[in-house]
């Protein structure tokens, strides 16, 4: 049996200010089940919820919430036991919304962008999405969904397990 598990974890932040980001949700993606020898599983895809795990992120805006305060987030993975990539398998994340909060000011509203599209998740650290911040509000409940390609009766039977990393920069 073919066991694959994903851990979502924060692990760093850095800059300027009292900035943190996290992330709440683990997968345990479910592969169908083969009823005839010689088939191969009926997808080669596993996607989770588009809710699978929720991101918060929280940077105070600099100048009494008068200017926008940007963010970037970054995301890689460590994967523990088997190598993924040796056996075919591909593991994507994208942004499926915006979340809530972020503050407002007279000078513009917290917006958030890019992520949308599936971005396969490597070893390295990757842009993922930015976002601005305003006042004193964090940004919550930013859903994310993810996705296994390359499923297959020719991957070797192992337990997969991979971490996933979030990394906020204030920039």
């Amino acid at each position: 049996m073919r066991k694959f598990i994903l851990i979502i974890l924060l692990i760093s932040s850095f800059g300027g200010q009292a900035q943190t980001i996290t992330a709440t949700g683990s997968w345990t993606p479910v592969v169908s089940v083969i009823t005839e020898a010689g088939n191969n599983y009926a997808s080669t895809t596993i996607q989770s919820v588009a809710n699978q795990t929720l991101v918060s992120v929280s940077i105070p805006s600099v100048i009494l919430g008068l200017f926008a305060n940007h963010y970037t987030v970054y995301v890689r993975r460590t994967d523990s036991g088997p190598n993924w990539n040796t056996a075919g398998l591909e593991l994507w994340v994208r942004r499926t919304g915006d979340g809530a909060g972020g503050g407002s000011s007279l000078l513009g509203v917290s917006n958030i962008f890019g992520g949308d599209a599936f971005l396969q998740i490597t070893a390295g650290d990757q842009y993922f999405f930015e976002g601005n911040n305003f006042g004193t509000t964090p940004r919550t409940g930013i859903p994310l969904q993810y996705q296994i390609t390359g499923v297959s009766v020719e991957v070797p039977v192992a337990n997969y397990t991979t971490t996933i990393t979030y990394t906020l920069a204030d920039d």
